[in-house]
């Protein structure tokens, strides 16, 4: 079940809103500065609430990242760059 949107995280066509959308963007580094993206967040996480698989094993911003990005980037700490590999 998850294959499919793995597929399409890789390939861009969800990965903004999947990201957006995660329980990362509740509390922590990516949105500590960043009031009125949490409250984005909290204002629309009742959309994603009835669909719990879509994050299943993922709680910080970093389980998201190994499963995306290669090795080679995750050691230089430059995470935008994983959304430049095709």
């Amino acid at each position: 079940l998850l294959l499919p949107i793995f597929q399409r995280c890789a390939n861009g066509t969800m990965q903004p809103f999947f990201v957006r959308m995660g329980p990362w963007m509740g509390n922590g580094p990516i949105v500590r500065d960043k009031p009125r993206v949490r409250k984005q967040y909290l204002d629309n996480k009742y959309k994603v609430d009835k669909y719990p698989y879509l994050y299943e094993g993922f709680t910080t911003i970093d389980d998201f990242r190994r499963k995306y990005c290669s090795d080679e980037i995750l050691i230089t700490g430059r995470f935008l760059d994983c959304n430049k590999v095709p």
